[in-house]
């Protein structure tokens, strides 16, 4: 009785800051003690008094509150955006407070059960809130700001879940791709969640695929090879598209696993060490190397198409400091050395490697050991100027691992021990040295 008195005389408010100023009091009382119909009428009749002539945009501050007072009622997303009254209500929120309200929201479904997002209301919903949060950045929203989107659309899109059904979370990734593509954080969540789906696919099938599952995949791949190169971010694009390479190679999917490696060795040139510094490109190297000797060579290229395209990209590179030179081609003295090998010490399934291909045909081994002639005089050349002990030792315990120790090697090895040697300052570079030396011993060097 008191709401209806009370209600009576507020709706007839024809001002609609005062009707908007007491509507927001009242709607909090509502929201607290009574239930959905009450809350529906009162927020539909406030719909009513401020859309005309859009007077909403003057009464953002008490929309605002309204807003929170509805997501304090419902903490479950789907109970909210089931009310009838909810999405014209959103409609009259503009500017910052649609943007407060619609991260609380966008956080409010990222935290619903696994599959609950299949609803189709719900996820419509979420997904015009996460435009909203992506749309509602510019060139002048600060940079903590962009990282709150960037983090929230990004659960966003990590937490949709379609089950088995794929094909329709592909659907839902492409949309993603499509709307929210002004933040780089999202464009990698969306591609690392096409990477996925490949690795479910692979799973649910147990590689055993179909005609259609094998389309769905390499429509994957090529999601990937596609939006991969958009990621600002280089060391995440970069593993993004080994991933995607990685994938097509388990699957013998050959042209698919070049055009993602190559497409990943053109990004570094392109890739100075202020925007990829030498610390984070040396570990995608060594993962690089080691993905390359699995991989056939080209059949038109030769068999070192890509690592000799790896290479030439280390030698252009303007590297930050020799340290991170040596070590890169340490990584390379270690790849062609496992390419020399009789039988190479990783394959794929169904796929045959250069030591099946080319079985060290003369061609083979003459190229490689050019290369490898080559690669040691730029090493020689190198490594004098290093004054670090771990790159010198990285590479000294490679070529005891993998080089075959002629006498001119057996003489490098020396002259790099005795540069690591005089470079060793702490006690556990100094331990790694004694370490190497009776490493040495034991092989009778």
């Amino acid at each position: 009785p008191l709401l209806n008195e009370v209600w009576k005389h507020v709706t007839r408010l024809e001002d609609p800051a005062a009707y908007a100023g007491a509507a927001a009091v009242w709607v909090e009382f509502v929201c607290a003690s009574f239930g959905d119909r009450e809350v529906c009428v009162l927020v539909g009749d406030l719909v009513r008094h401020v859309t005309p002539g859009r007077a909403y945009l003057g009464l953002q501050a008490d929309l605002g509150r309204i807003g929170a007072c509805l997501v304090a009622k419902y903490s479950d997303f789907r109970d909210l955006v089931s009310l009838p009254v909810f999405a014209p209500f959103l409609e009259t929120l503009q500017g910052p407070a649609r943007q407060q309200l619609g991260k609380t929201l966008l956080s409010l479904f990222c935290a619903l059960p696994p599959g609950a997002s299949r609803d189709p209301v719900a996820l419509h919903t979420a997904l015009a809130l996460a435009r909203g949060v992506h749309d509602g950045l510019d060139s002048l929203s600060l940079g903590d700001e962009r990282r709150e989107a960037g983090a929230l659309v990004s659960r966003f899109v990590r937490s949709v879940s379609f089950g088995d059904d794929l094909e329709r979370q592909l659907s839902f990734l492409v949309e993603c791709r499509r709307f929210l593509n002004n933040l780089d954080v999202v464009k990698e969540a969306v591609v690392a969640a096409v990477a996925g789906l490949v690795d479910r696919a692979n799973a649910k099938v147990k590689m055993r695929h179909t005609r259609r599952t094998l389309s769905f995949v390499k429509t994957c791949l090529a999601f990937t090879h596609t939006t991969a190169p958009s990621v600002a971010d280089r060391p995440r694009r970069l593993h993004l598209m080994l991933r995607g390479a990685q994938q097509a190679l388990s699957l013998g999917l050959l042209p698919q696993c070049d055009a993602l490696l190559k497409a990943a060795i053109t990004t570094v040139p392109d890739s100075p060490p202020q925007t990829l510094p030498d610390e984070e490109l040396l570990p995608f190297l060594a993962a690089f190397a080691s993905a390359l000797v699995a991989v056939p060579g080209h059949p038109e290229h030769g068999p070192f198409f890509l690592p000799k395209g790896l290479l030439n990209v280390i030698r252009e590179r303007e590297w930050s400091s020799p340290s991170h030179k040596l070590s890169a081609y340490s990584l390379m003295l270690s790849l062609f050395s496992t390419l020399a090998q009789k039988r190479l010490p990783s394959s794929v399934e169904g796929t045959d490697g250069n030591d099946v291909l080319f079985a060290r045909d003369a061609a083979y081994v003459e190229e490689l050991q050019e290369v490898l002639d080559r690669l040691t005089e730029e090493v020689v050349a190198t490594y004098p100027s290093v004054r670090q002990a771990p790159p010198l030792l990285d590479l000294l315990n490679r070529m005891l691992c993998s080089a075959r120790m002629t006498p001119q090697a057996c003489v490098l090895a020396m002259d790099v021990f005795g540069a690591a040697q005089r470079a060793a300052a702490s006690p556990s570079e100094r331990r790694w040295l004694r370490n190497t030396a009776e490493f040495c011993a034991g092989r009778g060097g």
